[in-house]
């Protein structure tokens, strides 16, 4: 698991990992993996052009697995999480990367196929 792609110091990303019920690690399958985040970027369009406001992010999380993210103020958790569920804003963009669901890369789903999954198996 890595998380990388900030421009300083200040703007990291930082993944917690914990396990429900006091499960364990050891022998978790590929089939286990419930979600893939692999090189996100995120841009948005401004005034100014266009920003890219996370780069390079790549995480996952397996069955039975939490997950937290942290870090300092505008370092992007919150747009990687909307990006995640599909929510970005009319003038944000995943740019580049994969979100893979459940086998499903969610970045090539019609909006309609994403709102199926949204709520009731993505949350």
């Amino acid at each position: 698991m890595r998380v990388n792609g900030t421009k300083s110091v200040k703007h990291v990303l930082t993944v917690i990992r914990g396990q429900r019920n006091g499960g364990s690690r050891r022998g978790v399958a590929m089939d286990d993996r419930i979600l893939d985040v692999q090189d996100l970027r995120v841009v948005f369009q401004t005034d100014f052009g266009k920003r890219t406001v996370t780069d390079d992010i790549s995480f996952h999380v397996d069955r039975n697995e939490m997950l937290g993210v942290v870090g300092e103020s505008g370092c992007g958790k919150s747009v990687t999480s909307m990006a995640v569920m599909g929510l970005l804003p009319k003038n944000g963009n995943a740019e580049k990367g994969r979100i893979i669901f459940e086998g499903r890369d969610l970045l090539k789903l019609k909006p309609r196929e994403l709102d199926q999954i949204r709520g009731k198996d993505l949350t």
